[in-house]
């Protein structure tokens, strides 16, 4: 039983009523919360200017990336043929490589040793410069203040749904109606106790 629906019902005509309270004090919540604010941004000097700086160093990155590979190409030649290894290229790289796993990860290691460093100070640099650019970045919400139905809400039609629904559970099963002459006056009592907990936490 959705509230708000004509009744002949006692019970459930109070609870209407205190219904009516709730989505009013609802709708005054989303009027303050949806309310137009001025604020200060910089739209374009500031986010040009990061943009240009994360691109510029994009390009340094890339070029830093390719230094680094040779260093690191250079540097696995230089320890194989301290290895013993004489004749090497393309072929006997990979062969060495995927024979020997104790010469790989050792090789690997000293590598990442060297070039971590590096590689950790363009990366921290990077995130730095990408949250100073997403704090510059507005995220806008449209809402309309109106209260609308749920047919509406799922059709497109922007506003607010502020439903309650009472349901009766017999046998583990929810029913399809609800009748107040069935239930006990305490669970009347509870009823009410839940509804006025809605209306304390808009309050």
């Amino acid at each position: 039983m959705r509230l708000g629906i004509k009744t002949d019902d006692v019970f459930l005509i109070e609870l209407n009523e205190k219904n009516q309270l709730v989505q009013n004090l609802f709708l005054e919540k989303i009027k303050k919360i949806t309310k137009n604010y001025s604020i200060d941004v910089m739209l374009q000097d500031g986010t040009i200017k990061k943009q240009k700086e994360l691109a510029d160093f994009m390009d340094t990155t890339k070029n830093n990336e390719e230094k680094l590979k040779e260093k690191s190409d250079k540097m696995i030649l230089e320890k194989l043929r301290a290895e013993g290894y004489k004749k090497l290229d393309t072929e006997n790289l990979f062969d060495i490589f995927f024979r020997d796993d104790k010469i790989r990860e050792k090789i690997m290691n000293e590598i990442e040793t060297q070039t971590d460093g590096e590689l950790q100070k363009i990366m921290q640099h990077k995130q730095d410069l990408l949250k100073n650019l997403d704090d510059l970045l507005l995220e806008v919400y449209q809402i309309e203040p109106v209260l609308i139905d749920e047919t509406r809400l799922v059709s497109g039609e922007e506003g607010c749904v502020c439903n309650i629904d009472i349901e009766q559970i017999e046998n583990n099963q929810k029913t399809g109606s609800f009748d107040s002459n069935s239930i006990s006056v305490a669970v009347k009592d509870k009823i009410r106790i839940k509804i006025n907990e809605i209306l304390e936490s808009l309050s």
